[in-house]
Formats: structure tokens, sequence, C-alpha cells
């Protein structure tokens, strides 16, 4: 959707964070926004509306034991996933109009490479 406003949604990849997403972004691009969704790979199991160009995999983990090999690939997994997310965001701020808002709490993040609008 060429011209539309971007929207990011992030929702962990359960059915319980999924669906909620899933009607949210309907009802944003029946409002002529181009929604893309920001999750895990556990979200590939419940299939959904988004097709693979508004679907974003980011690594995601839990923490499972307390041994330190865990902790440190845990800690890998999530700074490789917050990379990715940050990049995701950084890549729509760059690509909105100069007249588009952005959110505030957001731009923090992204301020490395765009400047707040």
């Amino acid at each position: 959707m060429s011209g539309a406003k971007k929207i990011l949604l992030a929702a962990g990849g359960t059915g319980g964070h999924l669906f909620p997403a899933e009607a949210l972004a309907c009802v944003l691009i029946a409002r002529g926004y181009d929604v893309d969704l920001v999750t895990d790979a556990r979200a590939s199991q419940y299939g959904g509306m988004f097709d693979a160009a508004h679907l974003h995999i980011v690594p995601s983990e839990t923490l499972r034991s307390k041994s330190p090999l865990a902790l440190a690939r845990t800690a890998g997994t999530l700074a490789l996933g917050l990379g990715k997310a940050l990049m995701l965001m950084r890549l729509a701020a760059a690509a909105m109009p100069a007249s588009a808002s952005v959110c505030r709490c957001c731009m923090p993040a992204v301020s490395g490479s765009v400047k707040a609008r």
C-alpha cells in the first residue's frame, strides 16, 4: 500500500497476542494504514492474515536455565532480536514522509539514523 502511513504492530508469538493484533490490523488496514507485524518464530503456527512482506520475525528467547551457557545463549538471542527490531523501526521511520507524526516514546531508540519530526 504505497502512500499509506506505516504502522508496526508488535505481538508475542502466542495466540493470545497474535489474534488481537490481527483484529487491530484489520481495522487499521480498512482505515488506510499499511500494517506490518513484528513477532517471534512461534507466530508461524497460527497462520494468520500477514503475508511475508508484512511479517517480520525477530529472534526471541525465554530464560530456561541458570547455567552460564544458557544465560549467554539467551542474552545473545535477545540482543539479536533487539537489533532487528531497532532496524525495522529505523526503516519504517526513514520511509515516513516529513509531514508524518512519529511516536515520541519510540524516537530515542531510532534517533541514531532518523531525526525526530
